[in-house]
Order: C-alpha cells, then sequence, then structure tokens
C-alpha cells in the first residue's frame, strides 16, 4: 500500500487538504466534528484544516497568521524570464 498504508485516491485527497496558520487567542471550548477544541491552547499557532482556521476565526479564538510574504501565482509567473 503507498503512502502511510492509505490507499492511492485516499492519499492523494489528503495531500490536497488546504492547511492555515492561526494563532489562538481565546481558548475555544466544545467539539467540532468529533475534535475536542480544548486542545487548542491561547498563545499558540497552529496549522490546521481551513474549515477548522475559518471556524476558529470566525468564533473569535483565532486570527490568521501570515506565513512571511505570501505570493499569488500571477507574482511568481511575472517573475519569469520571457522564452526565447
Amino acid at each position: 500500500m503507498p503512502w502511510f498504508g492509505l490507499g492511492t485516491h485516499r492519499a492523494q485527497r489528503l495531500h490536497r487538504i488546504r492547511l492555515m496558520l492561526v494563532k489562538i487567542t481565546k481558548q475555544p471550548s466544545g467539539n467540532l466534528d468529533g475534535m475536542e477544541l480544548r486542545r487548542y491552547l491561547a498563545g499558540q499557532q497552529y496549522n490546521v484544516s481551513a474549515a477548522m482556521g475559518e471556524y476558529l476565526v470566525l468564533n473569535g479564538f483565532a486570527l490568521v497568521e501570515v506565513r512571511g510574504k505570501q505570493r499569488s501565482h500571477r507574482e511568481r509567473s511575472e517573475r519569469r524570464r520571457p522564452r526565447k
């Protein structure tokens, strides 16, 4: 079995999960989809799924942390050398 014993299709889906870096500002409580939110500690940064990050931010538990300079795809393509 490929990649950590998961089937190929499932491994490909896990690879495409978008992550977001958040800083917890207030201790969350309760559960979200069976996950205990008390494990996230105030003042700490976590890489979480985009859905979890949105939930934490929208409910006032976290702020989005920016990772250095985030570049768009357009900026990257504009830096490419022109073909000869």
